[in-house]
């Protein structure tokens, strides 16, 4: 991979800057320079976050990176041009940051990324999701973000830390430049399944011994689980024998009942039959008794039905008989008032003559009335005057009347009023007994509540336990997927660790030390077996991954189990110290649920009932009171109304004497003749009805005489055409009855008993019905009681109350059985149960102590507990990395140093052989002919060796890698600890590197690079902003 351009946009200290690394394509170095701060070392993450999306050494994300200085409305953006084996790749990423928008609130910008290339056919293809980025580079580069930035970039101040390191921090830094921290985890990770198991293992036998203390065996076998096993099946055994002859008893006893119960349901069904036919026959001779009356009846509907039959004539005949009857009698009646009017006639004329005499007296009556009209009004003056004042007196007395009543109602309110108050007095006791009711009530609704929290928690609790089963199965799952995992987890790690045995047995050469048990001789080589599947780290790391979550998971269903057991045995113990104090509170000890419901029940009924008396009497109480009120009212009115009648009494006496006065002066001015004015109306009243009674009596009898002369004509011409209709009629009537005779002689009947078959007519449906009826019965009956004979047939009534005897001893007997039975098929269940239980938890702590015997030895190989030299395999694999980075930095270096100076592993340095990682590093003087410590280098030689140790550490991570072909590396200060004659030498060094097509850029501010490196790219800050300048 070689850049060709990299643009940076609001990017660290960068406005809009773009670097053209094709400027430096043809020169062997190039120096970027500029002051401590100005952004030398932001070129570099610019190129990784484009990449890999994140900086290098991933310090500070991408948002971080936005420049200070950046306007709201402007993006940070960095794109980067690169090629790669030929083909050229585009890369633009915009990182995730916030910024105040136009309206003064905070807004997030959205990441975007896009990358371009071209395809083998030439067609664009783009990529815009982050994962695929990152995929796709790390597949076409064979590096991920982390390797790049230990490639590519080389920080020589990091690496001469490491060249004086003790092995111990060199195993920190080679970890992570490896990536050898699987073996470390790895290792850690069989450690803890090791405790992990031991305690597994502990906590399953503690279990068993649980599990075996539930059947008790003889006390040699308790201890020992095959013993305990052999000994609890043979007395299942014995039970289950013991179990299968209870069975074949209570099938014998249940036989024996079926019998019986069939007995018992034959000998309802023969008595219900003997009661039935006793009514049947009795209802047949109650039929039989019935016949005669039945017989009457038939012969009645016939006679009935020839009269309906006949009726038409018949009434025709009764019709004209009536009419003839009634005109006849018309005919009398006529005759008689013709003779009527006659003698009225006579009568009336004599009266007319006699009242024509009369007319003189009654003129001189006339007279005399209107005199008498004249005396009248004197009088009416009097009357007036004498009406007033017995108006007066009247209504004198009336209001004396109403104050004797307003008095006696007066004394009757107030007797009322004293005999309230007294019943109202009562109010206070029956308000205690109410506010009593209602404590009692508050009391047992609390009660009542406690009791439903009881009944609540105990199905919680039931819940709770159905929940606790439920996890037990998924526990059991879990834990059989847990062992699954983990052993494939085991599997894969031995096969990764066979693979890196073998690989680094294959290493070992004759008389060199085996690096994990030091000898020099090495007769028995690991072999490699070519069954066993070639497996990555990241197979294993996988692997371990699942089983760490199948790990998880259990602990978690176990953790939720214990978790609700503990609850559930709080709950339980909360609910019987409910129970408990809800029995105390209510004063019935060891009373059940039942009992304290009834109890509960009766005492909220007895109380209601209370409560519902007393709010009666207080209702009562208070209509009372409010009688009270109202009456005192009344009384306040009565006697009000009592004062005001007194007053209205006393101005009336007054009234009374003043007319009484007036009437007696105007009494003189009246005639002798009459006393009143009465008198003088009577007498005018008198002769007004002599005059007016003359006067109708004559107009009467004058009109009594026209009307009567006028009915007589007219009666006596309805008497002759009566005379006439009479014969015509008689002439009918006659032909009709000789028909109807006719037919009665046929019948043999007459007509009185015809007309009595007539009134049977509306009964005759009636009578067909109970005919019918009775017909049917007797049928019905008849056949059912051919039916029963037929069912009795000769047997004699049962004896119920012997087999209902023999029976409650059958049931009785099997009720024992079965209760006995089913004590020992529980026990038998429970027993089998435990046996399962104990077999099955044998069966797994022997499994996993087998796997705990095999885990424990591949734990004692890998941490070296079985080499002399205590070397775990993560420092056997660095040792022999580091090996491998050795050798071609000792290339380098001597190189740098003329020939004199090479690497070697220290063999005495570190001589705890617990700690000793092997890692230590000594430098062979060729000038001395002898080996020193790197602490004795100087300045400057230190720095070619760290150098030459950067160098080699890139080259074998490039070779680690699937041979990942990097074409750029970027070297990060150090050159300032250098003299003359070695800064050529480095940069000596360097310039061959890029003879082998590497563009190698040197970022450092020490001046003498600047000469010895004509290229350059200056960066320029000012005011926290930077800009760069091509030197050439």
């Amino acid at each position: 991979m070689r850049p060709l351009t990299l643009t940076m946009k609001n990017f660290g200290p960068y406005q809009d800057t773009t670097i053209d690394f094709t400027q430096f394509e043809n020169v062997p170095l190039f120096l970027i320079s500029g002051k401590t701060g100005s952004g030398k070392t932001t070129i570099f993450d610019g190129i990784c976050y484009a990449l890999y999306g994140e900086t290098s050494g991933n310090e500070r994300n991408a948002g971080q990176m936005r420049s200070l200085f950046a306007p709201n409305n402007e993006k940070t953006c960095v794109n980067l041009k690169f090629v790669h084996q030929g083909k050229e790749y585009q890369i633009t990423r915009e990182p995730t940051y916030e910024y105040q928008n136009a309206k003064g609130s905070i807004s997030k910008h959205a990441a975007k990324n896009r990358l371009e290339y071209r395809d083998a056919a030439g067609e664009l293809e783009v990529l815009t999701k982050t994962k695929d980025i990152r995929d796709f580079i790390e597949d076409l580069l064979h590096l991920n973000a982390k390797q790049f930035t230990q490639i590519v970039l080389l920080p020589q101040q990091q690496f001469r830390k490491f060249l004086s390191a003790n092995s111990n921090e060199k195993e920190r830094v080679l970890r992570q430049v490896f990536g050898t921290e699987i073996f470390e985890e790895w290792t850690n990770q069989i450690n803890n399944e090791v405790r992990r198991q031991q305690k597994e293992n502990a906590k399953q036998q503690a279990h068993l011994q649980t599990l075996m203390e539930n059947i008790k065996v003889d006390t040699e076998s308790q201890k020992d689980p095959q013993l305990w096993l052999a000994a609890a099946q043979k007395l299942i055994e014995q039970q289950r024998t013991e179990l299968t002859k209870k069975k074949q008893d209570l099938q014998v006893v249940q036989q024996k009942l079926n019998q019986i119960d069939n007995n018992v349901n034959q000998a309802r069904i023969l008595i219900k039959a003997m009661q039935e036919k006793a009514a049947v026959d009795a209802e047949i001779k109650l039929l039989n008794a019935n016949q005669k009356r039945i017989g009457e009846l038939k012969q009645s509907i016939k006679n009935g039905q020839w009269a309906v039959q006949n009726q038409t004539l018949i009434n025709e005949v009764d019709q004209r008989r009536q009419k003839l009857k009634d005109d006849h009698q018309t005919l009398t009646k006529l005759q008689t008032e013709v003779e009527q009017a006659a003698q009225k006639q006579l009568e009336l004329s004599q009266k007319i003559s006699k009242l024509e005499e009369q007319k003189p007296k009654i003129d001189q009556q006339n007279t005399k009335i209107e005199q008498l009209k004249t005396q009248l009004e004197v009088f009416s003056k009097v009357q007036t005057v004498h009406e007033k004042l017995e108006q007066i007196k009247a209504e004198l007395q009336k209001q004396q009347k109403t104050q004797q009543k307003l008095e006696s109602q007066l004394q009757r309110k107030q007797a009322q009023s004293v005999a309230l108050k007294k019943q109202v007095e009562q109010a206070d006791d029956l308000a205690t007994q109410q506010l009593e009711a209602a404590q009692k009530e508050s009391q047992l609704k609390l009660l009542a509540a406690n009791y439903k929290e009881i009944v609540r928690e105990q199905k919680i609790i039931a819940a709770n336990q159905a929940d606790i089963k439920n996890l037990q199965q998924e526990s059991q799952q879990r834990q059989i997927q847990a062992e699954q995992t983990q052993a494939n987890a085991i599997q894969q790690q031995n096969y990764f660790a066979q693979n890196q045995i073998a690989y680094y047995a294959a290493q070992l050469q004759p008389n060199q030390p085996c690096p994990l048990c030091g000898s020099t001789e090495h007769p028995h080589l690991a072999q490699v077996n070519q069954e066993i599947p070639q497996v990555t780290q990241e197979q294993v790391k996988k692997a371990q991954q699942t089983a760490n979550e199948a790990e998880r998971q259990l602990a978690q269903i176990n953790a939720q189990k214990e978790s609700l057991i503990e609850t559930v045995n709080k709950q339980q113990q909360v609910m019987t110290e409910k129970m408990t104090k809800l029995q105390q509170q209510i004063s019935l000890k060891n009373a059940n649920q039942a009992e304290i419901k009834e109890y509960l029940i009766q005492q909220i009924e007895q109380n209601k009932l209370q409560k519902e008396q007393l709010e009666h009497e207080m209702k009562k109480l208070a209509t009372q009171k409010q009688e009270l009120q109202t009456l005192t009212k009344t009384i306040d009115q009565l006697t009000a109304q009592f004062e005001s009648q007194s007053q209205v009494i006393e101005k009336l006496k007054r009234d009374e004497a003043v007319m009484q006065t007036k009437y007696q002066e105007q009494q003189k001015n009246l005639s002798a003749e009459f006393h009143s004015e009465a008198e003088i109306k009577t007498a005018i009243g008198q002769l007004k009805h002599r005059v007016a009674q003359f006067n109708q009596e004559y107009q009467e009898n004058t009109d009594a005489l026209q009307a009567i002369m006028q009915t007589k004509t007219a009666r006596e011409a309805l008497l002759k055409q009566l005379t006439q209709q009479i014969v015509d009629n008689q002439t009918e009537l006659n032909s009709f009855e000789k028909k109807l005779n006719e037919l009665l002689e046929t019948r043999q009947t007459d007509e009185a008993t015809v007309h009595q078959w007539l009134q049977l007519a509306p009964e005759l449906e009636q009578m067909r019905q109970e005919v019918n009826d009775f017909n049917e019965k007797m049928k019905v009956q008849t056949a059912r009681q051919v039916q029963l004979e037929a069912e009795i047939a000769g047997q004699n009534n049962p004896d119920m109350d012997a087999l209902k005897k023999q029976q409650q001893q059958l049931n009785q007997q099997k009720d024992e059985l079965q209760l006995s039975y089913g004590k020992l098929e529980n026990q038998v269940a429970t027993f089998e149960k435990n046996y399962q239980n104990v077999l099955t938890e044998h069966q797994a702590q022997v499994k996993t102590q087998k796997q705990l015997d095999e885990l424990g030895e591949l734990a004692q190989v890998v941490t070296g507990g079985t080499s002399e030299r205590k070397l775990g395999l993560e420092r056997f694999v660095l040792r022999e990395y580091f090996k491998e980075v050795l050798k071609v930095a000792t290339q380098i270096l001597t190189k740098l140093s003329n020939g004199r100076y090479s690497f070697v592993l220290q063999k005495n340095a570190e001589r705890n052989v617990a700690s000793q990682t092997g890692l230590g590093i000594d430098i062979y003087d060729d000038e001395a002919g002898e080996t020193r410590s790197v602490h004795t280098l100087s300045g400057g030689e230190s720095f070619i060796a760290a150098l030459a140790l950067a160098l080699a550490l890139g080259e074998v991570i490039q070779r680690q890698n699937g041979g990942a072909q990097i074409d750029t590396l970027f070297i990060d200060e150090g050159f300032g600890s250098l003299d003359e004659d070695a800064l050529e030498k480095a940069l000596e060094i360097l310039k061959s590197l890029e003879s082998s097509n590497r563009m190698i850029g040197i970022i450092s501010h020490v001046r003498e690079l600047h000469a010895q490196i004509p290229d350059q790219i200056n960066v320029i800050s000012h005011d926290g902003q930077s800009e760069i300048r091509y030197q050439h």
